[in-house]
């Protein structure tokens, strides 16, 4: 990941740490250090504004770049506000924004017109606490005895602004009557929580026993208007670490069994125990997801002309998977 972050923030910030707390559990003083290790060990920073005529802002950076830590730490004087407030997302698909704006208008906008993460001076420590999923459960049992994940519903809880959507799932399709209640679903939470139309990829599984209409099943989901460019692509093999996930910008979601998990009806017929979430705040989770990634473009890439053409359906197109 690489979080853009003003100077005069991630100085307050460094510089303001909670008073209390630091011996015992106190909430703000934890999102204070899980932020704190985040910047110096899980993500590459971006420092904007940072004036070198400022002698504290450059004592300040001294004491930041010191101490341990793995990230790739940059920095500019200055800060360039996107062109009608739309940032680069494509580009930089892991990007978290933690910018200093006090017009609440041009706020609005960043927010509204891109598919990122974008905090500002008042809330960057909520954002991360989105981001990292801090104090929210990173496995949610599915069993009807314990009832945690009773509809698809309650994936807005854990999902951010998106991009790029990747959905593996070898069965997906195999039911008809539950493409509706699963699949649909999933996508309709992503549509909720994400302002702009994004690339949605689908892949999934069709062999000897499991025969599909590629151009079908892509009419059937553009047809309800989910807010993305779909593509499809049918493998005549999946292998097994690489099933059952959903990637996005920030998160990976992992499934034990097929994402089909309930009838029209809302009644569990799936036989997985658990569902996993991994936020890319961590960047481990980020790079296994990146692993999976590659392996399943490779894939697609050295397919033949004629493979592709019975096995792609849709504009290849996302920033998760590199193409071309």
């Amino acid at each position: 990941m690489e979080t853009v972050i003003d100077a005069r923030i991630l100085e307050d910030f460094f510089n303001n740490p909670p008073t209390e707390g630091i011996f015992e559990e106190n909430p703000e003083y934890s999102i204070w250090r899980e932020f704190r290790n985040f910047l110096k060990k899980e993500s590459d920073v971006k420092i904007v504004n940072l004036k070198p005529e400022n002698i504290k802002s450059m004592l300040f950076l001294n004491a930041f770049t010191t101490g341990g830590g793995d990230s790739d730490i940059s920095f500019t004087t200055d800060f360039k506000k996107p062109y009608k407030g739309v940032f680069d997302c494509e580009s930089n698909t892991n990007t978290f924004y933690c910018l200093y704006e006090e017009d609440e208008q041009q706020k609005k906008q960043y927010r509204t017109k891109n598919g990122a993460l974008i905090a500002f001076q008042d809330d960057y420590q909520d954002a991360f606490k989105r981001l990292s999923l801090f104090n929210k459960p990173k496995s949610l049992p599915i069993r009807t005895t314990i009832d945690e994940l009773k509809t698809w519903n309650n994936l807005q809880n854990f999902l951010l602004p998106v991009t790029n959507v990747v959905i593996v799932d070898a069965y997906i399709f195999a039911d008809p009557s539950l493409i509706k209640s699963n699949l649909i679903a999933i996508i309709g939470q992503i549509k909720i929580a994400t302002p702009t139309p994004y690339n949605l990829t689908i892949i999934t599984y069709e062999g000897d026993r499991v025969k599909l209409n590629g151009a079908d099943l892509l009419k059937q989901l553009k047809s309800e208007g989910l807010n993305a460019h779909i593509s499809l692509v049918l493998l005549p093999q999946i292998k097994k670490e690489h099933d059952r996930t959903i990637v996005m910008n920030y998160l990976r979601i992992k499934s034990g069994d097929s994402f089909n998990y309930y009838d029209s009806n809302n009644n569990r017929v799936t036989h997985g125990t658990e569902l996993d979430f991994k936020p890319f705040a961590l960047l481990e989770n980020q790079k296994n997801s990146e692993a999976i990634l590659t392996e399943l473009t490779q894939v697609i890439v050295n397919m033949t002309p004629l493979e592709r053409e019975k096995r792609v359906f849709g504009k290849l197109e996302n920033g998760l998977m590199k193409f071309n």
